[in-house]
């Protein structure tokens, strides 16, 4: 912190500051009790209640705060032992409680539920604070300790938590909320980088709140919801009428006394509706009926005064509604503003279609009985006209007008009604009356057919007969066709085995050449395939699409398989045709395991599989030659880390076991969990061609066979062991090196 700003922030700190601090905090607190008890005489006890809840707490704690503040100032209590935990545990606590305050202004059950607990939590956290710093050293400041570091980091994290909260909730007054809650947070944030370490108080977070706290004057001051339940009163009939509806007078009652001539009950609501649009120049106009036992609000129609189209009707919840169904019940005309915190709106903007509906003003047309008959409710989403006394005096007036002339025309209405049924009960009865005669004339006709033809009665069964004899003659084609088919697949089968068998015997090396030249003259143009690939989709010539993107890695992986099969295959070209070299002298395995662990590394992450290497410290070099020795533990950890599922674990460990002296030999596992091979394929695990996929295994190509006629090159064993539902283990038995290792690599040489 600045030293310039320390002078300042030490009046906040020592008394009689600190005294000040305390009342502009508790009268910010206390300017909010006249409005809430005014909102309780008002018609937003709710509201009031609420506040008073929230807002009275606080205050009692402030003020225990300023009584407390003066009496260390008059040496009555120790300052340093309990109040600066405590007025850090006010401030949390506080903020929890606005934030409740903010963000749910109308009484909600469940955040009602949750923001009491959270309150118990910061409470019972606050005393934890205190309880930890009386137990602390009593001649180090509290600015800079261990619970004050924990206090400011948790007034920072509930402040930014709060903005978010606001941010996604966007209540009434949203940008003083904000800057409430970032100020608190800027204050803490700064105290916690900038501590007064000689100080038991934070300057800068009484400065924030000093700044903060009279913005909570606007929480009861938020846009309130405004109703009209009483209808107005009326202005005689003598008194000139409002000059926005002098002009449409004789048109109004022009266009009511023509509408049910010629319309049925759906278009009359909608004819209503776009009537009561253009009188008051609403942006959206509905019909409603009043709820009727079960709270259901039917919704006639309605009229879209600025696209000019016609609403359909529906049903409406009056319970998601509750302040317009008790109004609309009980024949109270209304109006609310549409920033009010109230569900109605919420409900009918998603009932319509709307993102929201702006003011709402209703007006009833009444019975004979003075009972409701239809609710006219005018919306102005578009517009975000406000409506006003003298437009709900407009609507008052037209909605008495327009019921008066359906209750004198309600009898015609029904005698149209009554006849449109007669007409459309005539209009089914005549087409049925059609249908029948249309079958009749049908059955004459077919019975004269049959009296005018009288076909042999043998020709049908021969004809009959002949389908039959047809069909099984194509069915006995096809079965010839098959079995066909069959003998030319196990010819070919015993042909491609007796070509295998000949290369095996006597041209295996010339084939083994032939396939290792064409996976030589193949590696350059695959490998010139991926290069490619990779400058592509490292977009230095062009900015790809996600598509493009897509088709060029499933080329680049299609080619990575393709040279990943002529490795496999090559070496296994190359032992079959007696071609295989292998430098055979002591090889450190520890330095090979190393070297093929990070060949599988990308795959292990890429299946977030734990690997685990279990080896001694010390191992005795191997006889084998280090390229085969790592293309054979590559091959079976890609098995491994391939067959197991993602999230499990692979186990590669390794033994040593001596037969005698001079002999020794080491043993090595991979351990997969994979789920274990079934006993009857075991058999065929290493055969260089498996025609059948065996679960257990990763790949059904060449690979374990590469691995077996390497291991056998080398002199070694390699077994499997595996058990069903839970993995399987491949051992491999290499020969340690002895002391005559120069004699026995020449003999093996020779």
């Amino acid at each position: 912190m600045p030293v310039v700003f320390q002078p300042f922030l030490d009046l906040l700190i020592h008394p009689p500051g600190n005294l000040i601090y305390h009342l502009v905090v508790a009268f910010s607190l206390m300017a909010v009790l006249p409005v809430s008890l005014y909102l309780w005489n008002s018609a937003l006890p709710s509201r009031s209640r609420r506040l008073l809840i929230g807002f009275v707490p606080l205050l009692v704690l402030r003020l225990m705060l300023f009584v407390a503040g003066g009496m260390a100032w008059q040496g009555l209590i120790a300052e340093q032992t309990l109040l600066p935990a405590l007025e850090r545990s006010a401030g949390l606590l506080s903020l929890i409680i606005l934030l409740w305050l903010w963000a749910f202004p109308q009484p909600q059950r469940r955040a009602d539920q949750a923001a009491l607990l959270l309150a118990l939590f910061g409470l019972f956290y606050g005393v934890f604070l205190c309880v930890w710093w009386t137990n602390q050293n009593s001649s180090a400041s509290f600015n800079g300790s261990l619970v004050d570091q924990t206090a400011t980091l948790s007034g920072v994290g509930v402040a930014l938590l709060a903005v978010v909260f606001l941010i996604l909730r966007r209540p009434e007054g949203l940008s003083a909320a904000l800057l409430f809650f970032v100020v608190i947070a800027a204050g803490y944030l700064i105290h916690y980088l900038f501590p007064s370490l000689e100080q038991d108080f934070s300057g800068i977070i009484r400065l924030s709140e000093i700044i903060a706290y009279p913005l909570l004057i606007l929480i009861p001051l938020r846009s309130s919801l405004t109703v009209t339940t009483e209808a107005p009163v009326l202005q005689p009939e003598s008194a000139a009428q409002p000059e926005r509806l002098k002009p449409l007078d004789l048109q109004l009652i022009q266009t009511c006394l023509g509408l049910p001539a010629d319309m049925q009950r759906d278009r009359l609501s909608n004819a209503l509706s776009a009537l009561f649009a253009r009188a008051l120049r609403a942006d959206l106009c509905c019909l409603v009926s009043p709820p009727d036992e079960t709270w259901q609000i039917i919704l006639h129609g309605g009229y879209d005064l600025i696209r000019e189209v016609d609403l359909e009707g529906g049903v409406l919840d009056g319970r998601e509604m509750p302040t317009l169904a008790a109004n609309l019940r009980h024949a109270k005309p209304m109006r609310i503003k549409g920033d009010a915190p109230t569900p109605d709106l919420s409900y009918l903007a998603s009932a319509l279609g709307l993102e929201e509906c702006g003011d709402l003003l209703m007006g009833i047309i009444l019975a004979d009985d003075q009972s409701p008959l239809f609710g006219v409710i005018l919306l102005s989403p578009y517009s975000k006209h406000a409506w006003s006394g003298d437009e709900q005096i407009q609507l008052v007036n037209l909605s008495r007008m327009v019921g008066k002339l359906i209750r004198q025309l309600q009898a015609p209405l029904q005698a149209i009604a009554e006849l449109a049924q007669t007409q459309q009960a005539l209009a089914e009865a005549q087409q049925q009356v059609q249908a029948l005669q249309a079958e009749l004339v049908a059955l004459q006709e077919r019975s004269a057919q049959q009296t005018e033809i009288e076909p042999p009665q043998a020709e049908p069964e021969g004809l009959s007969r002949l389908a039959v004899n047809e069909s099984a003659s194509l069915e006995g084609e096809l079965r010839l066709a098959l079995e066909e088919i069959a003998r030319l697949r196990s010819e070919l089968d015993d042909t491609q085995q007796k070509l295998r068998r000949a290369q095996l015997e006597g041209g295996g090396g010339e084939a083994a050449t032939v396939l290792a030249n064409l996976g030589t003259e193949l590696r350059q143009p695959l490998a010139s395939i991926v290069g490619y690939t990779d400058f592509l989709l490292g977009e230095s010539v062009g900015i790809l699409g996600t598509l493009q993107r897509k088709f060029l890695e499933r080329v680049r992986l299609a080619t990575q398989r393709m040279m990943a099969i002529l490795d496999d295959y090559t070496p296994a070209t190359d032992q079959q045709g007696g071609q295989i070299q292998l430098n055979v002298q002591p090889v450190s395995l520890p330095a090979v395991i190393e070297t093929a662990l990070s060949e599988v590394r990308e795959l292990q992450q890429a299946r977030q599989i734990d690997l685990q290497s279990d080896l001694p410290t010390e191992l005795s070099p191997v006889l084998g030659d280090s390229g085969a020795l790592e293309q054979i533990l590559v091959k079976l950890l890609q098995n491994a880390l391939k067959v197991s599922p993602e999230g499990s674990t692979v186990r590669i460990s390794a033994r040593q076991e001596r037969e005698n002296a001079t002999q020794g030999y080491l043993l090595l596992q991979i351990q997969d969990s994979g789920g274990g091979i079934a006993p009857e394929n075991l058999p065929n695990l290493f055969a260089r061609e498996r025609r059948v996929e065996i679960r257990g295994v990763a790949e059904n190509g060449a690979a374990l066979y590469i691995v077996k006629t390497l291991v056998e090159a080398l002199n070694g064993r390699i077994w499997v062991d595996s058990t069903v539902g839970q993995g399987t283990t491949f051992s491999v038995l290499l020969s340690t090196a002895c002391p005559d290792l120069d004699g026995t690599a020449q003999e093996r040489e020779s």
